[in-house]
């Protein structure tokens, strides 16, 4: 993952947090670093990209819950402010 963004911090044996700065496909970039682990490790993995950690982990758990829809990626940043919200309260 290091070599595919700026920066990586560790959260713990198997979730880290990347800096995405300055890359505009989020989408293709977390496909890339998917197929990259399961190439590299063997593990298959979900990606959330969001603007906070927060986020990211609830996108990742989204990723993960609906895999045939989002593919194992889900961008916030992608949705609208209703998508958002709905997803939010799918949550509860």
């Amino acid at each position: 993952i290091a070599g595919c963004v700026p920066a990586v911090e560790i959260y713990s044996i198997d979730e880290c947090f990347a800096d995405m700065s300055g890359i505009e496909n989020l989408t293709e970039l977390g496909c890339q670093i998917r197929q990259r682990v399961l190439q590299w490790v063997g593990i298959p993995t979900c990606v959330g990209i969001a603007p906070t950690k927060t986020l990211a982990k609830f996108c990742n758990h989204l990723a993960k819950r609906y895999p045939d829809h989002f593919r194992g990626v889900v961008v916030w940043g992608d949705w609208n402010e209703t998508i958002r919200l709905r997803a939010l309260r799918s949550q509860g």
